[in-house]
């Protein structure tokens, strides 16, 4: 039994603060076991191996033994009473009394204890399945131009503004010598600027299999800094001219995309697609609804560390996808004031929300088992991804990208759960709200680092940051497609 005086105060319901006062004799005897233990194998001047006086091993060791006693009381502390802390405990320095006692203070942040859920009577909305003709319409107007050919243009050497080019070419900067640059291929379209102004235009009008030259000034704001500014000389010639064809949209288009023998088949089939993801949308955000109400009508604490840290991840995701947008330097601003004031509440939400799936998944014995896991990844894999779902399977495990979709999978039968108690509501589909980008200072660039250990294959990030399976449509997708 410990003879450390231990008293805790609760400061909220899910922060504790923990004073320990250690007696002076806790040193002493603390003092004899170090010397017994290490006596034989202590040097010092002066003295020969192991027969260093005890005063003086205690007066050179003293800080050790005081930073291990106050380690081993910490420790003790949390497990003799149950603390069990979701963050790192922040503690204060320790006070060294005069007797010989040394008193730590810190604090703890632990998850909060729940009673009774209560959600009977709560009315949530539910928006209807609706889907517009014209979003049929896109979809069928992307597949043609993913599926458009190229056709040779034969009757005619000299290139106009609608066409493709294959081209062979070599370019340099003032400071380089073009004999020791390589000619390379490429293909460029002649109707647009494409990734470098001026560009199509030097190419237009230039007649097949003659050499040219021109130079651009690329901009100051271009992605490569060893390209801001600075005068480019281009070699080139055309090798081809070509047209762009994108398919008739008929029964053949039809038949071209799968099992399918007429253009209205096919379109039923992008209904019913449609219709499924649409459907799993209005799910998503009838839970989130559904879980909103929830926590409006039960008391649910969360410790703030929690929601700090939620705050930082959600930061940090909001830059990645800057970054995989090109956009961004080498800082991630997550001390940022105005970006944390913006995104706690959302923040506070998935902490709340996590509290809340746990508690009455433990309290209903509410489980996924690996096998469910197994059963929903694979029905969202490709069919060369599902051959080698033992790896993908590892990976994800390694990259802790597992959990999350355990989490998710429980929370989605939580919400199925608490949906049989409470009053659904069917209304007209919500217009979405367009996202409002975070403000920060102009002195703050954004970035991220490597995504290759983010998001496995087969998922994506939702807006909250959670990673979830590619086959759960976000809002921002739907209303792409």
């Amino acid at each position: 039994m410990s003879a450390n005086d231990i008293k805790i105060t609760e400061i909220s319901p899910v922060e504790r603060e923990v004073k320990i006062v250690i007696p002076a004799e806790t040193f002493t005897q603390k003092s004899d076991e170090f010397f017994k233990e290490n006596k034989g194998a202590i040097h010092m001047a002066g003295f020969r191996k192991g027969k260093v006086p005890k005063s003086l091993v205690i007066k050179r060791f003293r800080k050790e033994i005081q930073a291990k006693m106050v380690e081993d009381a910490f420790a003790e502390s949390l497990e003799s009473n149950n603390l069990n802390p979701v963050v790192s405990p922040v503690m204060k320095e320790p006070v060294f009394g005069d007797d010989g006692s040394i008193t730590i203070r810190f604090t703890v942040e632990t998850m909060p204890e729940l009673g009774a859920i209560h959600v009977d009577g709560l009315e949530v909305d539910k928006e209807r399945v609706e889907i517009d003709e014209s979003a049929i319409e896109g979809k069928l107007e992307m597949l043609r131009e993913q599926q458009a050919d190229f056709q040779i243009i034969d009757d005619r050497d000299v290139t106009e503004e609608t066409d493709w080019v294959d081209v062979s070419f070599r370019a340099w900067k003032e400071d380089e010598n073009p004999e020791e640059i390589k000619f390379q291929d490429n293909e460029f379209d002649l109707s647009g600027d494409g990734l470098l102004p001026g560009l199509a235009e030097n190419i237009r009008s230039k007649k097949k299999g003659e050499m040219f030259k021109f130079d651009i000034e690329m901009p100051e704001d271009h992605s490569n800094k060893a390209l801001q500014g600075k005068t480019v000389h281009f070699e080139m010639m055309v090798k081809e001219i070509k047209k762009r064809v994108v398919p008739e949209l008929d029964d053949e288009f039809a038949k071209d995309q799968g099992d399918y023998e007429t253009l209205e088949q096919f379109k039923e089939h992008l209904r019913d697609e449609m219709r499924e993801k649409e459907g799993e949308r209005m799910d998503e955000r009838f839970n989130r609804r559904l879980f909103e109400n929830v926590l409006k009508t039960n008391d649910v604490p969360a410790p703030p560390g929690l929601i700090e840290r939620q705050i930082d991840m959600l930061i940090e995701d909001q830059f990645r996808m800057m970054f995989n947008a090109g956009l961004g330097g080498d800082h991630i601003p997550t001390d940022n004031p105005e970006l944390r004031k913006a995104v706690r509440a959302e923040a506070e939400h998935m902490v709340k929300t996590a509290i809340l799936v746990e508690h009455i998944g433990n309290q209903d014995s509410i489980e996924v088992a690996e096998e469910e896991i197994d059963e929903y990844l694979k029905s969202r894999l490709d069919e060369e991804n599902q051959a080698n779902f033992a790896r993908i399977k590892s990976q994800w495990q390694e990259q802790g990208q597992w959990d999350n979709v355990a989490f998710f999978l429980k929370e989605r039968k939580i919400a199925g759960k608490l949906a049989e108690n409470v009053v659904v509501k069917e209304v007209d589909p919500i217009p979405d709200q367009p996202p409002t980008p975070p403000e920060h200072p102009e002195d703050e660039d954004a970035a991220i680092e490597s995504a290759d250990e983010s998001v496995p294959a087969g998922f994506k990030e939702s807006e909250s940051g959670l990673v979830v399976p590619e086959g759960e449509t976000t809002d921002e997708e739907a209303k792409d497609e």
